[in-house]
């Protein structure tokens, strides 16, 4: 390094991770062949990591399995009632659901199957459909604050949720084949996750940007891709 220069640092926290994609998407798209495939691939990202940061807390260990990737029998309470919950598939194909809670008379409980406290080795990220059941959960996930709201998807928004993830998987691991898939069809199905991205980024009420300027240029940036869309 050159005496006087500056050391330069990629940074990353858990609102600035999605945010990069977002921009990403826009570089991508910009340029005179837009780059479809990568645009999917960091859309997917920008997403799952904006659920991510919505369920994080002081103790990053709620995000991972530590505790557990599953959301069946898990208990909690509410005015003097036992609720239990148990998974309710969108697509069991693609691996999309909801939690439901049902309300039961005894206390049944399960015990979150938790690691050592000091074995990181075998930890990882839930995985990206437990990340969308969490922030859709009004009962438990997303209730952190007062002002707390959860992601409310229509059947088209689930549906289209369920085609980018194929789709980016399909990307990412790719195997040996020609695929011919239309443009209009990709830009469709993004344009329908404008909404819920952009609630997940700015509205749920329990992600909290370090800086105003970081949450200015996520609107700034979800406008530009609805634009390019």
């Amino acid at each position: 390094m050159n005496k006087g220069s500056v050391d330069e640092y990629l940074e990353l926290d858990e609102t600035l991770n999605p945010i990069d994609s977002l921009e990403t998407i826009v570089d991508l798209l910009s340029c005179e062949n837009p780059k479809w495939k990568f645009s999917v691939i960091a859309f997917h990202h920008s997403i799952y990591c904006f659920a991510v940061a919505n369920l994080a807390t002081s103790n990053y260990k709620v995000v991972t399995n530590f505790y557990s990737n599953e959301d069946d029998g898990w208990r909690t309470f509410e005015n003097g009632k036992t609720y239990i919950s148990k998974k309710e598939w969108i697509n069991k194909k693609v691996g999309s659901y909801k939690i439901i809670w049902d309300e039961i008379e005894e206390n049944i409980v399960k015990d979150a199957p938790m690691k050592d406290f000091f074995e990181h080795s075998n930890e990882k990220l839930i995985n990206f459909w437990t990340a969308i059941a969490r922030v859709t959960d009004g009962k438990t996930w997303m209730k952190r604050f007062t002002v707390s709201k959860p992601l409310i998807m229509n059947d088209s928004q689930w549906e289209s949720l369920g085609i980018i993830h194929q789709l980016r998987n399909q990307f990412l691991h790719y195997i040996p084949m020609g695929y011919a898939i239309e443009i209009d069809f990709i830009k469709q199905h993004l344009k329908n996750l404008i909404e819920p991205i952009n609630f997940l980024a700015l509205e749920t009420g329990q992600l909290i940007y370090a800086y105003e300027e970081d949450r200015l240029r996520v609107k700034e940036v979800i406008k530009k891709i609805e634009n390019l869309l």
